[in-house]
């Protein structure tokens, strides 16, 4: 928090969010704002609450379907024979991101339905559907596998009788890795190769004396033919990408150690995919403001919170490490926990979220803004206007001040001894020589 607030700060974003422009795909009456008597666009709060009762209906049927397909690659894992429960292990880290890609283009409709007017306000929806969704979609089955054993049947990999099924959790979590590997980084890139010649080909049908492939771009030209990057829903979807592969260590490091390391060598391959991507089969990336990283901070927050309570429900109640009765697992249990959250209250007791030369730079800007922009007037100007006689009386404080004020004052305003007021530069010098006397300005 720390961080991105000194980012925020160091970039100008601290309060984007609270004056962000609406979205152009936001719809509704336009009408004055009842706050600032400024023509504004009105949606009704409780065409919005149906829409988003509806969407949490479609959400719920979608994962009712997921739930049914993961118990369909279950119970293939419990067959004897080792190659179909096999099977069902490489079904299950395939419809993985099946489902989610197929959930994600139903999220992004129920999302748009909704009509939210910021864009930071639709990426905060978006993300929070597919988030849960994602959830149980990605570790339903290997919750399973470490914490409800007993049915769980894979030929040399499960301990039946006692404890979890490491092995099982081990094989999911290599095979899911691998499937990830591919769909999220070399398939992404074979995606914008593809987009780039099917562009190239509808270009060049019907250029004279060319083939399909053969036909000659200017430079212009074929950046046009690049792909199209989507700044909003493609990051959304690397980001959900990068979460779920958070929240496999989090929540299953201490089961099988080596994800940590698999997740190192996708970062790795990623990257170098990312470079090949963007350099030479999409356009560029037009930058997008942001305040935060929104919903993403509490999405790690709550994997920190959960992969706490998983990594030690999976060393206390499905490892051999602390032998003993239930009932010295369980205060075992509730003692590692309380000591984890202990630990995190005091850490978000005695270290502010924003360091103190953040906070007095932020306010340092917001007071210049203030002034500059907004031109607010300090505290002991005093300002009178009259609409009848147009008289304008200030006192002036500071050469600063004057130099603030001096725009917003029409040109039939004299000073003390004739003088245009327009004359600038004779007034700061005359504000050099006096050493910051006061000065009045009146009417003709």
């Amino acid at each position: 928090k720390r961080t991105e607030k000194r980012f925020a700060m160091l970039w100008g974003m601290v309060g984007f969010e609270s004056e962000e422009l609406e979205r152009p795909q936001f719809k509704g009456i336009q009408m004055k704002s009842p706050i600032t008597g400024k023509e504004a666009t009105y949606f009704a709060p409780k065409k919005r609450q149906a829409k988003v009762f509806a969407s949490t209906g479609v959400t719920c049927l979608c994962i009712l379907v997921d739930l049914f397909f993961i118990w369909g690659c279950i119970k293939l894992k419990q067959s004897s024979n080792s190659t179909t429960a096999l099977g069902g292990t490489v079904l299950q880290a395939v419809g993985i991101p099946i489902f989610s890609f197929l959930y994600t283009m139903v999220a992004i409709k129920l999302t748009n339905s909704e009509n939210w007017p910021t864009n930071t306000i639709y990426q905060d929806q978006l993300v929070s559907k597919l988030t849960v969704f994602n959830f149980i979609n990605s570790y339903t089955a290997l919750f399973y596998a470490i914490f409800i054993p007993q049915d769980w049947v894979l030929q040399g990999t499960c301990d039946k009788d006692k404890k979890g099924c490491f092995g099982e959790l081990r094989t999911a979590l290599v095979i899911t890795f691998i499937v990830q590997v591919f769909t999220n980084n070399f398939m992404q890139s074979i995606v914008g190769w593809l987009k780039y010649r099917a562009n190239y080909k509808k270009e060049s049908m019907g250029a004279s004396g060319t083939g399909a492939f053969s036909a000659s771009f200017s430079i212009p030209e074929l950046q046009y033919l690049l792909a199209e990057f989507d700044e909003t829903l493609d990051n959304i979807v690397a980001y959900q990408a990068q979460a779920t592969q958070y929240g496999y260590i989090t929540l299953f490091s201490s089961a099988f150690p080596a994800a940590s390391v698999l997740a190192l060598l996708n970062n790795m391959l990623l990257m170098r995919f990312d470079v090949i991507k963007f350099l030479s089969f999409y356009r560029r990336i037009q930058p997008d403001g942001a305040e935060d990283i929104g919903m993403y901070q509490y999405i790690f927050e709550g994997l920190n919170v959960a992969g706490a309570i998983s990594s030690s429900a999976i060393i206390i109640f499905e490892t051999s490490i602390i032998d003993g009765s239930q009932h010295r697992l369980d205060v075992v249990f509730i003692v590692t926990v309380t000591i984890f959250f202990v630990v995190i209250s005091a850490f978000q007791l005695f270290v502010d979220d924003v360091g103190h030369e953040v906070e007095v730079q932020i306010a340092r800007a917001a007071w210049i803004n203030e002034k500059i922009i907004d031109r607010v007037a300090d505290e002991d100007d005093t300002l009178e206007f009259k609409d009848v006689s147009w008289t304008f009386k200030a006192r002036i404080s500071e050469k600063d001040t004057l130099q603030l004020y001096y725009p917003t004052v029409p040109e039939f305003f004299e000073q003390d001894d004739g003088r245009p007021l327009t004359d600038l530069p004779d007034v700061e010098d005359a504000f050099g020589r006096v050493g910051g006397k006061k000065s009045k300005l009146r009417t003709s």
